[in-house]
C-alpha cells in the first residue's frame, strides 16, 4: 500500500496549502491540480504549470512503493515527492511526449531521448536516440524498443534500450 495518494482535481477544495510548481524560466500557466494525501500529514494542492507545448502529454503518476510522484503538465514534467513537496528531481525530458508504463517504471520521451524513474526516483537516462522525433516506443521483453528520425543519416533508425539500465543494445536502419 503507498504511502499517500493522489489524484487530478479541478476546481481545489478550499482550506488547503497550495504548492506552486514552475517552470523554468517562468511561472507558465496551471494546467492541472492534484490533491496529494501523505500518510499521517496534512493533504495539499499541487499547481502543476506548464509552457503549454502543443501535443504533450498531461498525467499523474503513482507507484505503490517508493516516496515519489511524477505529474506531467502538458509536457513539463514536475517528479516530487509526496510528503515533501520541496524535494524535486529535475528530469531531462521536455516536452514529454510519450509515456510507457511497464510495472512499477514508467518511461517518458521527448524528440531525442527517453529517462525512466520509479517510486524511488530517477532509474536512468538514455543516450541521444534521435535529432528530432522518436515513436513506436514498446517493452519487449528486457529491452525498450523504438524508431528515432536521425536528420543526420537522412531516415529512421530502430533502436533497443536495456529496460533496467537504458543502456543502448543495439541500433539499426
Amino acid at each position: 500500500m503507498p504511502d499517500y495518494t493522489a489524484e487530478e482535481v479541478w476546481p481545489a477544495p478550499d482550506g488547503l496549502d497550495a504548492v506552486e510548481f514552475d517552470v523554468l524560466g517562468g511561472m507558465g500557466t496551471v494546467a492541472f491540480q492534484a490533491i496529494i494525501r501523505p500518510s499521517g500529514r496534512k493533504p495539499w494542492i499541487g499547481l502543476f504549470r506548464t509552457e503549454d507545448y502543443e501535443g504533450a502529454l498531461t498525467f499523474l503518476e503513482t507507484w505503490d512503493a517508493g516516496p515519489m510522484v511524477l505529474a506531467c503538465a502538458r509536457g513539463n514534467p514536475h517528479f516530487f515527492r509526496a510528503d515533501d513537496p520541496d524535494f524535486r528531481v529535475d528530469l531531462p525530458t521536455y516536452p514529454v511526449m510519450h509515456r510507457l508504463r511497464h510495472r512499477d517504471l514508467v518511461i517518458l520521451g521527448d524528440f531525442t531521448n527517453l529517462t525512466a524513474v520509479d517510486g524511488y526516483g530517477l532509474v536512468w537516462e538514455s543516450p541521444c536516440l534521435a535529432s528530432d522525433e522518436i515513436i513506436g516506443l514498446e517493452v519487449c521483453g528486457d529491452v525498450v524498443e523504438g524508431k528515432g528520425n536521425d536528420a543526420s543519416s537522412g531516415g529512421w533508425t530502430r533502436f533497443a534500450l536495456s529496460l533496467d539500465t537504458g543502456v543502448l543494445q543495439s541500433r539499426s536502419t
